[in-house]
């Protein structure tokens, strides 16, 4: 049986994220300065004792799943980068701050990675949207009897 490590995560979110993380100042490098933190939570999801996350090695066939769970966690870190970041629309009627353009396509795709993660049954905890009720009001005005 083969296995794969630490490097290995490393290496692929350097191919897959190495621009967006250089615009954000996120060195991709498995370091406490750089993805330390975000590999470790990965191994943790894919079940590895935090004993063992220095070490760390996981079965190959978990190598996608473990990818999307990689790139879901430094894709959050890098919309922690850019959440305070915003644009001033300063057209009529009034000026307005939004997200930015950046904060929302790195939300985006933070989303999908993380959407993938749960299609190989990773990433499920209750995270306060796909899990909670929702609420609404109905119109009871027309349940009432009318004077006749």
């Amino acid at each position: 049986m083969s296995t794969f490590g630490r490097s290995d995560v490393v290496d692929f979110l350097r191919g897959e994220h190495r621009a967006l993380a250089a615009d954000a100042g996120v060195e991709i490098n498995d370091t406490a300065a750089g993805v330390k933190s975000v590999i470790d939570r990965t191994f943790l999801e894919l079940g590895t004792a935090y004993s063992s996350l220095s070490s760390a090695t996981a079965d190959e066939r978990l190598y996608l799943p473990a990818c999307e769970i990689a790139s879901y966690f430094l894709l959050r870190r890098i919309a922690s980068i850019y959440a305070p970041k915003a644009d001033v629309w300063t057209e009529h009627p009034s000026p307005e701050e939004r997200r930015s353009q950046k904060f929302e396509q790195v939300t985006k795709l933070m989303n999908a990675a993380k959407k993938a993660a749960q299609g190989f049954g990773y990433l499920t905890e209750a995270d306060g949207s796909d899990n909670m009720a929702t609420y609404g009001t109905f119109l009871v005005d027309n349940l009432e009897p009318e004077p006749e």
